[in-house]
Protein backbone atom coordinates (compact mmCIF):
# COMPACT_ATOMS: atom_id res chain seq x y z
CA UNK A 1 0.00 0.00 0.00
CA UNK A 2 1.35 3.35 -0.72
CA UNK A 3 2.42 5.86 2.12
CA UNK A 4 1.09 9.13 1.20
CA UNK A 5 3.53 12.14 1.60
CA UNK A 6 2.09 14.54 3.76
CA UNK A 7 2.60 17.06 0.23
CA UNK A 8 2.14 14.89 -2.64
CA UNK A 9 -2.03 14.39 -3.95
CA UNK A 10 -2.92 11.01 -4.19
CA UNK A 11 -3.26 9.33 -7.91
CA UNK A 12 -5.30 7.11 -9.42
CA UNK A 13 -4.40 5.76 -12.87
CA UNK A 14 -7.18 4.73 -14.72
CA UNK A 15 -6.46 2.77 -18.15
CA UNK A 16 -8.16 1.12 -20.87
CA UNK A 17 -7.64 -2.35 -19.29
CA UNK A 18 -5.29 -3.71 -22.42
CA UNK A 19 -1.38 -4.09 -22.70
CA UNK A 20 -0.66 -0.71 -24.80
CA UNK A 21 -2.79 1.46 -22.48
CA UNK A 22 -1.90 -0.31 -19.44
CA UNK A 23 1.92 -0.49 -20.08
CA UNK A 24 2.46 3.56 -20.20
CA UNK A 25 0.85 4.06 -17.39
CA UNK A 26 2.74 1.62 -15.50
CA UNK A 27 5.87 3.39 -16.48
CA UNK A 28 4.58 6.71 -14.80
CA UNK A 29 3.82 5.43 -12.17
CA UNK A 30 7.20 3.88 -11.40
CA UNK A 31 8.60 7.90 -11.92
CA UNK A 32 5.76 9.41 -9.77
CA UNK A 33 6.15 6.58 -6.60
CA UNK A 34 9.87 7.27 -6.96
CA UNK A 35 9.23 11.08 -6.80
CA UNK A 36 6.99 10.22 -3.53
CA UNK A 37 3.59 10.30 -4.88
CA UNK A 38 1.40 7.51 -3.55
CA UNK A 39 -0.46 6.27 -6.57
CA UNK A 40 -3.66 3.20 -6.59
CA UNK A 41 -3.59 1.13 -9.95
CA UNK A 42 -6.87 0.15 -11.84
CA UNK A 43 -5.52 -3.26 -13.81
CA UNK A 44 -6.94 -6.36 -14.89
CA UNK A 45 -5.19 -9.39 -13.29
CA UNK A 46 -2.21 -10.52 -15.38
CA UNK A 47 -0.64 -6.66 -14.11
CA UNK A 48 -1.28 -7.15 -11.08
CA UNK A 49 2.33 -7.94 -10.33
CA UNK A 50 3.53 -5.42 -12.50
CA UNK A 51 1.37 -2.54 -10.88
CA UNK A 52 3.14 -3.76 -6.96
CA UNK A 53 6.67 -3.65 -8.32
CA UNK A 54 6.22 -0.17 -9.40
CA UNK A 55 5.40 0.58 -5.96
CA UNK A 56 1.71 1.24 -6.22
CA UNK A 57 -1.75 -0.13 -4.82
CA UNK A 58 -3.20 -2.67 -7.61
CA UNK A 59 -7.19 -2.50 -7.51
CA UNK A 60 -8.97 -4.60 -10.23
CA UNK A 61 -10.25 -3.53 -13.58
CA UNK A 62 -12.04 -5.53 -16.03
CA UNK A 63 -12.40 -5.21 -19.72
CA UNK A 64 -16.25 -5.61 -19.77
CA UNK A 65 -17.89 -6.13 -22.77
CA UNK A 66 -14.93 -6.97 -25.24
CA UNK A 67 -15.30 -10.67 -26.24
CA UNK A 68 -14.18 -12.11 -29.97
CA UNK A 69 -17.56 -11.19 -31.21
CA UNK A 70 -17.49 -7.73 -30.19
CA UNK A 71 -14.03 -6.67 -31.65
CA UNK A 72 -14.38 -8.95 -35.11
CA UNK A 73 -18.66 -6.96 -35.55
CA UNK A 74 -16.01 -3.27 -36.19
CA UNK A 75 -14.33 -4.60 -39.09
CA UNK A 76 -17.73 -5.79 -40.22
CA UNK A 77 -18.60 -1.89 -41.25
CA UNK A 78 -16.18 0.27 -43.91
CA UNK A 79 -13.38 1.92 -42.33
CA UNK A 80 -14.49 5.46 -41.14
CA UNK A 81 -17.19 7.20 -39.63
CA UNK A 82 -19.74 4.30 -39.37
CA UNK A 83 -16.41 1.80 -37.78
CA UNK A 84 -15.30 4.81 -35.15
CA UNK A 85 -18.81 4.89 -33.94
CA UNK A 86 -19.37 1.61 -33.37
CA UNK A 87 -15.90 1.19 -31.61
CA UNK A 88 -17.18 4.08 -29.14
CA UNK A 89 -20.12 2.45 -28.36
CA UNK A 90 -19.09 -1.24 -28.37
CA UNK A 91 -15.58 -1.47 -27.66
CA UNK A 92 -14.93 1.28 -25.29
CA UNK A 93 -19.11 2.69 -23.71
CA UNK A 94 -20.00 -0.40 -23.27
CA UNK A 95 -17.56 -1.34 -20.62
CA UNK A 96 -18.05 1.75 -19.12
CA UNK A 97 -20.31 1.46 -16.27
CA UNK A 98 -18.21 -1.52 -14.66
CA UNK A 99 -15.10 0.65 -14.82
CA UNK A 100 -17.15 3.61 -13.19
CA UNK A 101 -18.30 1.07 -10.52
CA UNK A 102 -14.20 0.02 -10.10
CA UNK A 103 -13.20 3.36 -9.82
CA UNK A 104 -15.89 4.60 -7.19
CA UNK A 105 -15.18 1.66 -5.10
CA UNK A 106 -11.34 3.18 -4.77
CA UNK A 107 -12.03 6.77 -4.72
CA UNK A 108 -14.23 5.92 -1.58
CA UNK A 109 -11.25 3.72 0.07
CA UNK A 110 -9.05 6.52 -0.51
CA UNK A 111 -11.30 9.42 0.63
CA UNK A 112 -12.07 7.36 3.67
CA UNK A 113 -8.14 6.61 4.70
CA UNK A 114 -7.26 9.48 3.66
CA UNK A 115 -10.06 12.65 4.08
CA UNK A 116 -7.89 15.39 3.72
CA UNK A 117 -6.00 14.61 1.06
CA UNK A 118 -5.78 15.77 -2.79
CA UNK A 119 -6.90 13.31 -5.45
CA UNK A 120 -5.23 13.43 -8.91
CA UNK A 121 -7.34 10.68 -11.66
CA UNK A 122 -5.25 10.19 -13.93
CA UNK A 123 -7.36 9.26 -16.53
CA UNK A 124 -6.26 7.37 -20.26
CA UNK A 125 -9.29 9.24 -22.28
CA UNK A 126 -10.60 5.27 -23.64
CA UNK A 127 -11.45 4.41 -19.78
CA UNK A 128 -14.38 6.83 -19.56
CA UNK A 129 -15.21 5.59 -16.03
CA UNK A 130 -14.51 8.81 -14.69
CA UNK A 131 -16.96 10.63 -17.46
CA UNK A 132 -19.59 10.90 -14.99
CA UNK A 133 -17.56 13.13 -12.86
CA UNK A 134 -16.60 15.32 -15.26
CA UNK A 135 -20.44 15.45 -15.62
CA UNK A 136 -21.61 16.70 -12.31
CA UNK A 137 -21.13 13.68 -10.23
CA UNK A 138 -20.62 13.76 -6.71
CA UNK A 139 -17.25 11.91 -5.89
CA UNK A 140 -16.81 9.93 -3.24
CA UNK A 141 -15.84 12.39 -0.08
CA UNK A 142 -18.34 15.22 -2.16
CA UNK A 143 -14.78 16.86 -3.15
CA UNK A 144 -14.39 17.96 -6.86
CA UNK A 145 -11.95 15.92 -8.52
CA UNK A 146 -8.63 16.65 -10.96
CA UNK A 147 -8.58 15.20 -14.15
CA UNK A 148 -5.75 14.86 -16.28
CA UNK A 149 -6.66 13.33 -19.67
CA UNK A 150 -3.93 11.01 -20.57
CA UNK A 151 -3.71 10.04 -24.69
CA UNK A 152 -2.53 6.61 -25.85
CA UNK A 153 -3.39 7.66 -29.14
CA UNK A 154 -3.84 10.49 -31.84
CA UNK A 155 -5.44 13.56 -31.09
CA UNK A 156 -8.80 12.75 -32.37
CA UNK A 157 -10.05 16.40 -30.68
CA UNK A 158 -12.54 18.72 -33.72
CA UNK A 159 -10.19 21.26 -35.05
CA UNK A 160 -9.98 23.80 -37.92
CA UNK A 161 -8.22 22.47 -41.01
CA UNK A 162 -8.57 18.99 -40.64
CA UNK A 163 -10.83 16.11 -41.30
CA UNK A 164 -12.90 14.02 -39.15
CA UNK A 165 -11.13 11.64 -37.11
CA UNK A 166 -10.93 8.12 -38.72
CA UNK A 167 -11.10 9.22 -42.65
CA UNK A 168 -7.40 9.15 -42.62
CA UNK A 169 -7.29 12.58 -44.50
CA UNK A 170 -3.87 14.73 -43.98
CA UNK A 171 -4.35 18.78 -43.11
CA UNK A 172 -6.06 20.96 -45.29
CA UNK A 173 -3.37 22.47 -47.67
CA UNK A 174 -5.58 25.22 -48.56
CA UNK A 175 -9.42 26.95 -48.64
CA UNK A 176 -10.93 24.77 -50.86
CA UNK A 177 -9.99 21.54 -48.70
CA UNK A 178 -10.94 23.49 -45.45
CA UNK A 179 -14.63 24.21 -46.99
CA UNK A 180 -14.20 20.19 -47.61
CA UNK A 181 -13.65 19.13 -44.93
CA UNK A 182 -15.73 21.42 -43.06
CA UNK A 183 -18.53 19.54 -45.37
CA UNK A 184 -17.58 15.89 -44.29
CA UNK A 185 -17.98 17.03 -40.79
CA UNK A 186 -21.91 17.90 -41.35
CA UNK A 187 -22.08 14.82 -43.24
CA UNK A 188 -21.39 13.06 -40.29
CA UNK A 189 -22.72 14.75 -38.24
CA UNK A 190 -25.92 13.35 -37.30
CA UNK A 191 -24.36 9.24 -37.07
CA UNK A 192 -21.85 10.82 -34.51
CA UNK A 193 -24.79 12.23 -32.64
CA UNK A 194 -26.13 9.16 -32.30
CA UNK A 195 -23.35 8.03 -29.80
CA UNK A 196 -23.74 11.50 -27.72
CA UNK A 197 -27.32 10.64 -27.15
CA UNK A 198 -25.63 6.57 -26.42
CA UNK A 199 -23.27 7.80 -24.20
CA UNK A 200 -25.59 10.53 -21.95
CA UNK A 201 -28.24 7.93 -21.75
CA UNK A 202 -25.66 5.14 -20.20
CA UNK A 203 -23.92 8.46 -17.85
CA UNK A 204 -27.12 9.72 -16.72
CA UNK A 205 -27.64 6.00 -15.50
CA UNK A 206 -24.51 6.31 -13.92
CA UNK A 207 -25.49 9.34 -11.85
CA UNK A 208 -24.10 12.29 -14.21
CA UNK A 209 -26.08 15.67 -14.12
CA UNK A 210 -24.89 16.80 -16.96
CA UNK A 211 -25.01 16.01 -21.21
CA UNK A 212 -21.82 15.86 -23.31
CA UNK A 213 -22.58 18.84 -25.72
CA UNK A 214 -21.48 18.76 -28.97
CA UNK A 215 -22.04 16.15 -31.36
CA UNK A 216 -18.55 14.49 -31.76
CA UNK A 217 -18.51 12.22 -28.45
CA UNK A 218 -14.77 11.81 -28.14
CA UNK A 219 -13.57 15.12 -28.98
CA UNK A 220 -16.05 16.66 -26.37
CA UNK A 221 -14.81 14.37 -23.20
CA UNK A 222 -10.94 14.89 -23.72
CA UNK A 223 -11.53 18.56 -23.40
CA UNK A 224 -13.32 18.15 -20.24
CA UNK A 225 -10.48 17.87 -17.92
CA UNK A 226 -8.56 19.58 -16.09
CA UNK A 227 -5.70 19.15 -18.57
CA UNK A 228 -5.08 16.94 -21.45
CA UNK A 229 -1.69 15.59 -22.46
CA UNK A 230 -0.10 13.99 -25.58
CA UNK A 231 2.76 11.88 -25.13
CA UNK A 232 4.42 13.23 -28.54
CA UNK A 233 5.97 16.27 -29.51
CA UNK A 234 4.03 18.91 -31.92
CA UNK A 235 5.80 17.36 -34.66
CA UNK A 236 4.07 14.38 -34.95
CA UNK A 237 0.55 15.67 -34.59
CA UNK A 238 -1.51 17.51 -37.05
CA UNK A 239 -1.31 21.56 -36.21
CA UNK A 240 -4.29 23.57 -34.15
CA UNK A 241 -5.34 26.91 -36.02
CA UNK A 242 -8.37 27.25 -33.85
CA UNK A 243 -6.98 29.19 -30.40
CA UNK A 244 -8.06 26.46 -28.16
CA UNK A 245 -7.62 28.66 -24.41
CA UNK A 246 -4.91 30.50 -26.20
CA UNK A 247 -1.65 31.55 -24.10
CA UNK A 248 -3.11 28.71 -21.84
CA UNK A 249 -3.76 25.53 -24.05
CA UNK A 250 -5.62 22.78 -22.83
CA UNK A 251 -3.97 19.99 -24.90
CA UNK A 252 -0.11 19.95 -23.37
CA UNK A 253 2.27 18.34 -25.77
CA UNK A 254 4.88 16.00 -23.44
CA UNK A 255 6.93 14.66 -25.55
CA UNK A 256 7.34 10.39 -26.02
CA UNK A 257 8.03 8.41 -23.05
CA UNK A 258 11.46 7.78 -22.63
CA UNK A 259 13.05 3.96 -23.69
CA UNK A 260 13.40 1.36 -21.57
CA UNK A 261 16.49 -0.03 -19.27
CA UNK A 262 19.50 -1.14 -21.61
CA UNK A 263 19.99 -4.24 -19.82
CA UNK A 264 17.02 -5.87 -22.18
CA UNK A 265 19.11 -4.70 -24.81
CA UNK A 266 21.94 -6.78 -24.05
CA UNK A 267 20.00 -9.94 -22.80
CA UNK A 268 18.00 -9.62 -26.01
CA UNK A 269 21.71 -9.53 -28.04
CA UNK A 270 23.08 -12.29 -26.49
CA UNK A 271 20.04 -14.78 -27.66
CA UNK A 272 21.63 -14.86 -31.41
CA UNK A 273 25.26 -14.64 -32.11
CA UNK A 274 24.70 -13.15 -35.45
CA UNK A 275 22.75 -10.05 -33.92
CA UNK A 276 25.48 -9.89 -31.29
CA UNK A 277 28.69 -10.11 -34.21
CA UNK A 278 26.78 -7.56 -36.42
CA UNK A 279 26.78 -4.72 -33.78
CA UNK A 280 29.70 -4.91 -33.00
CA UNK A 281 30.86 -4.31 -36.29
CA UNK A 282 32.10 -0.03 -36.58
CA UNK A 283 29.29 1.42 -38.64
CA UNK A 284 29.83 2.06 -42.29
CA UNK A 285 32.00 -1.64 -42.46
CA UNK A 286 30.70 -3.49 -45.62
CA UNK A 287 30.42 -6.65 -43.53
CA UNK A 288 27.80 -4.65 -41.54
CA UNK A 289 24.08 -5.57 -42.13
CA UNK A 290 21.53 -3.74 -41.51
CA UNK A 291 18.41 -4.66 -39.12
CA UNK A 292 14.83 -4.65 -40.26
CA UNK A 293 12.76 -5.29 -36.92
CA UNK A 294 9.00 -6.94 -37.76
CA UNK A 295 5.64 -7.16 -35.40
CA UNK A 296 1.99 -7.14 -35.76
CA UNK A 297 1.85 -5.39 -32.26
CA UNK A 298 0.52 -7.07 -29.08
CA UNK A 299 -3.34 -7.18 -30.24
CA UNK A 300 -3.76 -8.10 -33.61
CA UNK A 301 -1.27 -10.71 -33.39
CA UNK A 302 -2.79 -14.29 -34.61
CA UNK A 303 -2.47 -13.87 -38.43
CA UNK A 304 0.36 -13.74 -39.19
CA UNK A 305 -0.13 -13.57 -42.73
CA UNK A 306 -1.33 -10.02 -42.84
CA UNK A 307 2.30 -8.62 -42.23
CA UNK A 308 4.96 -11.46 -40.97
CA UNK A 309 5.04 -13.56 -43.18
CA UNK A 310 4.92 -11.41 -45.96
CA UNK A 311 7.94 -9.41 -44.80
CA UNK A 312 9.84 -12.46 -44.56
CA UNK A 313 8.93 -13.57 -47.50
CA UNK A 314 10.19 -10.03 -48.87
CA UNK A 315 13.17 -9.84 -47.36
CA UNK A 316 14.30 -13.64 -46.65
CA UNK A 317 16.57 -13.84 -49.67
CA UNK A 318 18.78 -10.96 -48.45
CA UNK A 319 22.31 -11.08 -47.51
CA UNK A 320 22.67 -7.81 -46.88
CA UNK A 321 19.91 -7.92 -44.14
CA UNK A 322 19.10 -8.98 -40.85
CA UNK A 323 15.30 -9.92 -39.93
CA UNK A 324 14.48 -9.62 -36.38
CA UNK A 325 10.25 -11.05 -36.10
CA UNK A 326 8.56 -10.94 -32.51
CA UNK A 327 5.09 -12.31 -32.60
CA UNK A 328 4.06 -10.03 -29.95
CA UNK A 329 2.70 -12.49 -27.39
CA UNK A 330 4.82 -14.99 -24.75
CA UNK A 331 4.78 -18.48 -26.10
CA UNK A 332 3.00 -17.67 -29.54
CA UNK A 333 4.61 -19.32 -32.34
CA UNK A 334 4.14 -19.30 -36.13
CA UNK A 335 2.42 -22.26 -37.45
CA UNK A 336 4.64 -25.26 -38.52
CA UNK A 337 4.32 -24.57 -42.47
CA UNK A 338 6.08 -20.86 -42.55
CA UNK A 339 9.66 -21.39 -43.70
CA UNK A 340 11.76 -18.70 -41.46
CA UNK A 341 14.47 -17.87 -43.73
CA UNK A 342 18.04 -18.05 -42.74
CA UNK A 343 18.42 -14.66 -42.48
CA UNK A 344 15.32 -14.01 -39.91
CA UNK A 345 15.29 -14.45 -36.30
CA UNK A 346 12.10 -15.41 -34.48
CA UNK A 347 10.79 -14.56 -30.86
CA UNK A 348 7.87 -14.18 -29.29
CA UNK A 349 8.12 -11.22 -27.36
CA UNK A 350 10.72 -9.16 -26.26
CA UNK A 351 11.05 -5.60 -25.70
CA UNK A 352 10.29 -3.45 -28.42
CA UNK A 353 13.46 -1.04 -27.30
CA UNK A 354 15.52 -4.08 -26.80
CA UNK A 355 15.32 -4.53 -30.41
CA UNK A 356 14.68 -0.87 -31.42
CA UNK A 357 18.33 0.09 -30.00
CA UNK A 358 20.02 -1.63 -33.27
CA UNK A 359 17.41 -1.75 -35.98
CA UNK A 360 17.82 0.37 -39.38
CA UNK A 361 13.79 0.35 -39.75
CA UNK A 362 10.07 -0.86 -38.04
CA UNK A 363 8.39 -2.61 -40.22
CA UNK A 364 4.96 -2.93 -37.85
CA UNK A 365 1.22 -2.83 -38.09
CA UNK A 366 0.38 1.31 -36.81
CA UNK A 367 0.29 1.38 -33.04
CA UNK A 368 0.72 4.36 -31.39
CA UNK A 369 3.20 2.69 -28.40
CA UNK A 370 5.08 0.45 -31.88
CA UNK A 371 5.71 4.73 -33.55
CA UNK A 372 6.59 6.11 -29.80
CA UNK A 373 8.86 3.41 -29.23
CA UNK A 374 10.21 3.70 -32.87
CA UNK A 375 10.61 7.60 -32.71
CA UNK A 376 12.35 7.33 -29.16
CA UNK A 377 14.74 5.25 -30.59
CA UNK A 378 15.50 7.13 -34.20
CA UNK A 379 14.40 4.54 -35.89
CA UNK A 380 12.57 5.24 -39.18
CA UNK A 381 9.45 2.77 -40.15
CA UNK A 382 7.21 1.22 -42.78
CA UNK A 383 3.86 0.93 -41.73
CA UNK A 384 1.04 -1.51 -42.92
CA UNK A 385 -2.28 -1.14 -40.72
CA UNK A 386 -5.36 0.26 -40.94
CA UNK A 387 -7.75 -0.87 -38.20
CA UNK A 388 -8.98 1.26 -35.31
CA UNK A 389 -6.81 4.57 -35.05
CA UNK A 390 -3.31 2.67 -37.37
CA UNK A 391 -4.55 4.27 -40.20
CA UNK A 392 -5.07 7.31 -38.65
CA UNK A 393 -0.83 6.20 -36.92
CA UNK A 394 0.28 5.73 -40.40
CA UNK A 395 -0.80 8.78 -41.76
CA UNK A 396 0.80 11.64 -39.45
CA UNK A 397 3.37 9.40 -39.66
CA UNK A 398 4.02 9.75 -43.78
CA UNK A 399 3.27 13.40 -43.07
CA UNK A 400 6.13 13.56 -40.11
CA UNK A 401 8.59 12.35 -42.73
CA UNK A 402 9.09 9.17 -40.67
CA UNK A 403 7.69 6.17 -42.36
CA UNK A 404 6.16 4.57 -45.22
CA UNK A 405 2.76 4.71 -45.17
CA UNK A 406 1.22 1.31 -47.29
CA UNK A 407 -2.44 2.07 -46.77
CA UNK A 408 -3.21 -1.50 -46.03
CA UNK A 409 -2.70 -4.03 -43.37
CA UNK A 410 -2.07 -6.96 -45.63
CA UNK A 411 0.77 -5.81 -47.91
CA UNK A 412 1.88 -8.17 -50.49
CA UNK A 413 5.94 -9.21 -50.41
CA UNK A 414 7.16 -6.99 -53.42
CA UNK A 415 4.87 -3.76 -51.59
CA UNK A 416 6.63 -4.32 -48.72
CA UNK A 417 10.46 -4.93 -50.21
CA UNK A 418 10.28 -1.85 -51.85
CA UNK A 419 9.08 0.15 -48.76
CA UNK A 420 12.00 -1.03 -47.28
CA UNK A 421 14.20 -0.28 -49.71
CA UNK A 422 12.82 2.95 -49.79
CA UNK A 423 13.41 4.06 -46.27
CA UNK A 424 16.98 2.22 -46.06
CA UNK A 425 17.91 3.82 -49.53
CA UNK A 426 16.69 7.53 -48.53
CA UNK A 427 18.35 9.31 -45.46
CA UNK A 428 16.29 12.16 -45.26
CA UNK A 429 13.72 8.96 -43.15
CA UNK A 430 16.69 8.59 -40.63
CA UNK A 431 17.29 12.53 -40.64
CA UNK A 432 13.65 13.07 -39.55
CA UNK A 433 13.65 10.36 -36.98
CA UNK A 434 16.62 11.65 -35.16
CA UNK A 435 15.44 14.83 -35.29
CA UNK A 436 12.18 13.74 -33.46
CA UNK A 437 13.73 12.04 -31.31
CA UNK A 438 15.90 14.55 -30.15
CA UNK A 439 12.84 17.20 -30.16
CA UNK A 440 10.78 14.32 -27.79
CA UNK A 441 13.34 13.67 -25.48
CA UNK A 442 14.51 17.62 -25.07
CA UNK A 443 10.80 17.75 -23.94
CA UNK A 444 10.95 15.65 -21.05
CA UNK A 445 7.68 13.99 -20.83
CA UNK A 446 7.70 12.26 -17.30
CA UNK A 447 9.01 15.63 -15.73
CA UNK A 448 6.38 17.47 -17.52
CA UNK A 449 3.47 15.48 -15.92
CA UNK A 450 4.81 15.73 -12.54
CA UNK A 451 4.69 19.54 -13.13
CA UNK A 452 1.02 19.38 -14.46
CA UNK A 453 0.00 17.23 -11.50
CA UNK A 454 1.58 19.89 -8.96
CA UNK A 455 0.06 22.81 -11.13
CA UNK A 456 -3.49 21.31 -11.84
CA UNK A 457 -3.51 21.22 -7.46
CA UNK A 458 -1.73 24.46 -6.71
CA UNK A 459 -5.18 25.80 -8.92
CA UNK A 460 -7.22 24.60 -5.90
CA UNK A 461 -5.52 25.57 -3.18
Amino acid sequence: MPTPSSLHPLIIMCPFPAAGHINPLLEITTHLTTGGFPVFFLCSDPFTDRVRSAGAEPWPNSSGPLTPETIRGQFALPQGHLRWNYQQKHIFLDGAPERHAILERCLASVQERFPEREVVIFNEVLFLGAVPYLLGKTPPGGKKLKVINFHTTVDWTVKEGCAPYGLVLPPAKGEEERREYARLYEELRPAARETVVYANEMMRSLGAREDVEGDFFFSEVTMLADVVLMACSPSLEYPRDDGHDEGQPMIKYIGGLPRGCSDDETEFLSLWKDLEDNERLPLGERSRKRVVFVSQGTANNDEYGELVIPTMEALGSREDLLVVVTLGKRDASLPASVVVPGNAMVVDHVPYHAVLSIADVFVFNGGYGGLMHAVMSGVPMVIAGTAADKGEVAARAEWAGVAVNLRTSTPIATIVRAAVDKVLDDESFKTKAMELKRENEALDALGRIETQIWTICERSG
